[in-house]
């Protein structure tokens, strides 16, 4: 009598969470799975977004010059780094429409042995009141090593 009760009730648990459960219809096909390999580059930028006004964002990126590799293979032959920031903007709602992109070079003379800071700014027309999301690539051209990462921007 009790394994009778208690196959009732496990029958019932197994068909009231079959019932209730559903999926999401709000899957993504996007892969992000880079995100959360382990890394093993040595480019770690760092992303910062202002709003201008309610229709112009500006997107900040900043890395330590020890990260970026610089070369002496130019005209001058000074220490010069190469990097391209590239920036595909999507709306949350529809992850598939690209809004916009910006590129921007950023260029460095100096060398490994001056430690400083680079800094680059993408400017984005986005109007307020929705959430987007930025596929941000950052390439360092000397190195050949590009890394990639997403901003919410909200």
């Amino acid at each position: 009598m009790r394994s009778k009760r208690t196959l009732i009730w496990l029958v019932s648990v197994l068909s009231f969470i079959l019932l209730t459960c559903k999926t999401s219809t709000r899957v993504s096909k996007t892969n992000l799975s880079y995100i959360y390999y382990d890394d093993p580059t040595v480019i770690h930028p760092r992303y910062k977004y202002f709003h201008e006004s309610s229709t112009q964002t500006s997107l900040f990126i900043r890395l330590s010059s020890s990260e970026i590799l610089y070369s002496k293979n130019n005209p001058d032959k000074s220490f010069l780094s190469r990097l391209v920031f590239l920036v595909n903007v999507y709306e949350m709602e529809n992850e598939h429409k690209l809004l916009m992109s910006d590129t921007v070079f950023l260029f460095d003379v100096g060398g490994p042995d001056q430690e400083k800071y680079l800094m680059g700014k993408a400017e984005l027309d986005l109007p307020s009141g929705k959430d987007y999301f930025a596929e941000v690539t950052l390439d360092d051209q000397f190195r050949m090593q590009f890394v990639q990462d997403v901003v919410i921007i909200r």
